[in-house]
Formats: C-alpha cells, structure tokens, sequence
C-alpha cells in the first residue's frame, strides 16, 4: 500500500517537473504580450498628443493646398504672382480671418512697376528684443518638398503661440532664396530695429535627394549633422537645415504616409525651434 502510494505521489511530481517549464514559458509570453502592448499604446498616445498640439488636420489640409501652389520665383510675372499666392495662403492659414497673429508686410524686391513683398510675425519671449529667426523661402518649384514645407508652417507657427521662450520667435516668409548669412544681412536692414538683434537663424531648405544614410530628423543641408547638435553650442550660427521628407521629389497628392512623416517632421522641428528659443 505504501509502495503504491509513492508511485502515485512520484507520478505527481514528474507531472509538476514536466509542466514547470511550460508555465514559465506561457509567463513569458504573455509577459512579454502585456509589454508590447504598453509600449503600442504609449505610442498611439504620443502620436494623439503630438496630432492635437499640431493639429494633423490643419496639416493635411496645408499640404494638399500648397499641392496647388505653382512654380514660384521673381524672375517670372507667373513666378511673382504665385510667390506672393503662397505667402498669403500662409498668412491666412496661420490667422484665419485676419484673427490672432498679425503679419508684417514689407517690400523685399522691385521688378518695373511690380514690388514683391516678404512678411513676418512675432511670437514675443521675455527677452523682447532678442530674436530666434525662422526663414521660410516661398521660391521653388512644385514638388514633395515645397509642399511639405509649406503646407506645415502654419500648424508649426500656432502650435508656438502658447509657449514661455526667452527669446522672441520671428518668422520670416521671403520670396527670395540666399544663404543664412545672405538671409540675415538682408533682414537686418528691412525688418530689424537698430535696438534689436538675431540671436540665431533657421532657413528651411528643400533636398534634392535623399539618401539610406540620412538620419530621420533636421540636420544640415550641407553635411549630416544633427541641428540639435548644433543648437547646443554656447552661440548657435546661422544655420540652413532640412529633412528627408523635404526631399524635392513630384508629388500629385497627399499619402498616410506622408502624412505621418510630416507630421513628426514638425513637432521635430517645434522641439528644436524650443531649443534654440531657451
């Protein structure tokens, strides 16, 4: 009797042992299933959070209207007119009905008897008069690239309204295409006051190309460096800085994906326009 109860007891056991690994395997998993999920839906909560403060469908809508938007230039009567369509589809985008921000028109070039007109708005820090500019150049040519950068400024521009930065933000729609330095000159003699200053500059530049190499966020335009990287020098330069959904590829209409990616490009860029604001 006792020997029949410790085969009974044994087969209890080795059923234990068997099983042991199997549990712990089953934990595993749904250990790990519980953990992915989480990481999902911090995801999916980030992504809302960065929609509602940017507004993705006031982006959307942005690039599908600059998706219209043709050749822009000064040399051309056609070019000037839809320069100056696009700094006005900006303006009006930015401050519907003429309500919340206010543009500052001043003329940028003379062609015969036809001025073209550059255009800025404020967002004021606590240091009034020191100033981060941001330089949107409405030239260039139909493509992915000049829609993107177009279609997101005014999202870019009211998702900023809220913020407590240093410096003032000022942003720039010019017709023409120059170099920072060029860009600065230029803006020092026809939008600045002699008692301010441009404490640092951005100029947001379309790619022609883009490569496997390029990291997916703002660098610059002449080498793969991180803006980040540069904004955390002591005395940030003039900087032009692009990003690989700039690329000037065709574009006929707007795609989830390139939704998506312009999306993050902006709040990457609001990150860094932050940055460079402290």
């Amino acid at each position: 009797m006792s020997q029949e109860s410790n085969k009974k007891s044994a087969r209890k056991y080795w059923w234990i042992i068997m099983l042991l690994p199997v549990g712990l395997a089953l934990g595993t998993v749904t250990s790990l299933f519980h953990h992915l999920r989480q990481n999902e839906e911090e995801q999916a909560q980030e992504q809302f959070q960065v929609a509602v403060t940017l507004n993705a469908p006031h982006i959307d809508s942005g690039i599908e209207r600059a998706l219209i938007l043709g050749t822009r230039n000064t040399s051309t009567p056609l070019g000037r007119r839809n320069t100056q369509s696009a700094r006005k589809f900006i303006q009006g985008a930015t401050s519907p009905g003429g309500t919340g921000l206010s543009f500052h028109e001043v003329n940028s070039s003379l062609h015969g008897e036809e001025t073209i007109k550059l255009s800025y708005t404020d967002i004021p820090g606590a240091e009034k008069d020191s100033f981060l500019v941001v330089v949107i150049e409405l030239a260039g040519s139909k493509s992915k690239g000049a829609a993107v950068k177009l279609g997101i400024t005014p999202s870019l521009i009211r998702s900023l309204l809220e913020s407590s930065n240093f410096k003032s933000i000022r942003f720039v729609l010019t017709p023409e295409q120059a170099s920072p330095a060029q860009h600065a000159k230029q803006l020092g003699k026809s939008v600045f006051k002699h008692d301010q200053s441009i404490a640092c500059l951005l100029v947001i530049k379309e790619q022609e190309s883009v490569s496997i190499n390029d990291i997916n966020d703002w660098s610059l335009v002449d080498s793969n460096l991180p803006v980040s990287q540069m904004l955390s020098q002591q005395s940030p330069p003039f900087l032009a800085i692009t990003h690989p959904i700039l690329e000037s590829s065709p574009l006929n209409e707007l795609t989830p994906a390139i939704s998506t990616a312009a999306l993050n490009a902006t709040e990457q860029l609001r990150k860094l326009i932050l940055q460079a604001a402290k």
